[in-house]
């Protein structure tokens, strides 16, 4: 709970910004599968201080232009994420270098849900299985422990 609490507020620091983004984290929450878009959307919150008028677009961009999310991810926005593509978020916001054929092939969504796995960032559900959005919310409060524990 303290961390779904720390993490809301991180993402939704900034004061006009903030019953917009409340908002959208509740309706995260209740989606059965969340889209690549609503994962760019939790993602940018995690490695920037949230806009009032963020599109998932713009989010987007601005992970791509930080190499966490792969450019030809782009058309796939509005689909259903996968566990795999949520690894690969999660390995490239931590800088998780991974095992040797992780290293071998770059962050392949397999690679990268094995290490997320291992390191118990996911559940072991597969890399090709959907993500519920409270999945997605609980994941982001394992990523921001990660990244509070690597500026220590």
């Amino acid at each position: 709970m303290k961390t779904t609490l720390t993490l809301a507020l991180l993402i939704f620091a900034a004061a006009p910004a903030m019953a917009q983004s409340i908002e959208f984290q509740r309706e995260v929450a209740q989606k059965r599968a969340i889209t690549l878009g609503d994962a760019a959307m939790i993602f940018y919150g995690l490695v920037n201080t949230p806009k009032a008028d963020l599109t998932s677009e713009a989010a987007f961009t601005d992970l791509v232009a930080k190499g966490i999310m792969p450019e030809g991810w782009k058309d796939d926005l509005a689909g259903d994420a996968s566990l795999g593509q949520v690894s690969v978020l999660i390995c490239k916001t931590l800088d998780i270098s991974g095992g040797a054929m992780m290293n071998l092939t770059g962050s392949f969504r397999r690679y990268a849900y094995r290490e997320c796995a291992r390191l118990r960032l996911v559940k072991p559900a597969g890399p090709h299985s959907s993500v519920p959005g409270r999945d997605l919310i609980s994941i982001a409060g394992r990523v921001e422990d990660h990244l509070e524990q690597k500026k220590k």
